[in-house]
């Protein structure tokens, strides 16, 4: 669904040949996701995920998460942004946004633990202390929180 909105987006915006038009349609359709704060805490808001929910499900101590969500915490780890997207309960497209936002890599397809995650996830494991136990299991290296 996010695809076909970014779609007819895309659309719109071949229309635009001024230089108000392109600031009006900044206005009205874009969102900063130039920073990872701004990114979680509208998923969070859109989700309505519980915060208390998602600090025990990241694995994540509550302060560090608050100074992510604050925007304080400027470029947090791979594994903690990881750990932080699995723990609000994002799918596999969002959760590698959320990384490349975060200046990090997304997962990747030929790396056995990022496989491994992205087998989790797609699964349906919104746990990272749950993925871990797969991870381990596998003798993989565990998402460090």
């Amino acid at each position: 669904m996010k695809d076909e909105t970014t779609n007819r987006l895309a659309g719109i915006l071949k229309e635009v040949e001024s230089k108000e038009a392109a600031l009006e349609f900044s206005k009205n359709h874009s969102m900063d996701y130039g920073k990872l704060h701004n990114y979680i805490n509208d998923y969070i808001v859109k989700s309505g995920i519980d915060i208390g929910v998602m600090i025990e499900k990241s694995g994540i101590s509550t302060n560090y998460v608050y100074n992510i969500l604050n925007g304080r915490t400027k470029k947090p780890g791979r594994d903690k942004v990881l750990a932080l997207c699995i723990g609000v309960g994002m799918n596999l497209d969002e959760i590698n946004r959320g990384l490349q936002i975060a200046g990090h890599n997304r997962l990747y397809p030929k790396n056995p633990r990022d496989i491994y995650i992205s087998y989790c996830i797609n699964k349906g494991l919104k746990d990272v202390t749950l993925i871990n136990l797969e991870l381990e299991e596998q003798g993989l290296g565990l998402i460090e929180v």
